[in-house]
């Protein structure tokens, strides 16, 4: 799969905090999210704003003592191949304060055998669930949800996130719908206290103002249900008149040439 407009939208779109040190990339592909989570990171740690000089040089080497890790999961050999290649010749990798840790495995596998707890996991999953397959198997897997059904994709993510650790996603507007159902089934079955995903953010994605949202950007909480979240809407146009639209190129324009 080559990289597409739905993984860069949801790279540049996604919650990372300074505080965040432990991500996870489901389904890296050729690692394109996981590199632009570590440029932001390599980014928001250069801009360090305190009152006086000595504060933010004192700011600068606390943060960099601090190693963020971006692990990267990818059942396609060929890919993850591409993911290691790419890691490798990135300023980021193992032994500087942003690790790149690319591993052949599937959610599910990594789910039941890790002891790690993420504050951020996100993905541009397999998404179609009745659409005709592709006779690649590779392209298949990469796009249908036979390899990462959408109930696997919530239960592996609660086992996985710390408490106020975030889930984010691109999907296709009916899948995400269906997937916004599923967290809200499970979420008014939860009792007071327990910790539960709950969306946080939604910007349905355009290529056109003429046209329907064709993506959904989501970001979920993994948080107490005792606190009710107030959900950020928004929606994002990406052409208009034949030209990118401002509010695009901003989003997107630490990670493309072209702008």
């Amino acid at each position: 799969m080559k990289v597409n407009t739905d993984g860069v939208l949801l790279g540049a779109w996604m919650n990372i905090f300074p505080e965040d040190v432990s991500l996870l990339d489901v389904g890296t592909g050729c690692g394109v999210i996981a590199l632009m989570a570590a440029q932001r990171i390599a980014a928001m740690r250069m801009d360090v704003k305190a009152k006086s000089v000595a504060e933010q040089k004192a700011a600068v080497q606390n943060t960099n003592k601090t190693t963020c890790r971006i692990t990267a999961l990818e059942i396609d050999e060929g890919s993850h191949a591409d993911a290691v290649t790419n890691f490798e010749r990135s300023p980021w990798g193992q032994g500087s304060a942003i690790e790149l840790e690319p591993l052949l495995c599937s959610f599910q596998e990594f789910a039941k055998c890790t002891e790690r707890k993420y504050n951020l996991i996100f993905s541009n999953p397999p998404y179609f669930i009745h659409s005709l397959k592709s006779p690649e198997m590779s392209r298949s897997n990469a796009r249908h949800t036979d390899t990462l059904l959408q109930g696997e994709m919530i239960q592996c993510s609660l086992s996985l996130l710390t408490p106020g650790g975030r889930l984010a996603l691109v999907l296709p507007a009916g899948e995400a719908e269906e997937f916004l159902r599923k967290t809200a089934f499970l979420y008014n079955r939860a009792v007071e206290g327990e910790n539960v995903l709950e969306v946080s953010r939604l910007c349905r994605v355009h290529t056109l103002a003429s046209k329907p949202a064709k993506r959904y950007l989501l970001e979920f909480v993994f948080k107490d249900k005792s606190e009710p979240l107030k959900m950020e809407e928004s929606s994002l146009i990406i052409q208009k008149d034949g030209n990118y639209t401002q509010s695009y190129i901003g989003l997107t324009a630490p990670f493309y040439i072209r702008f």
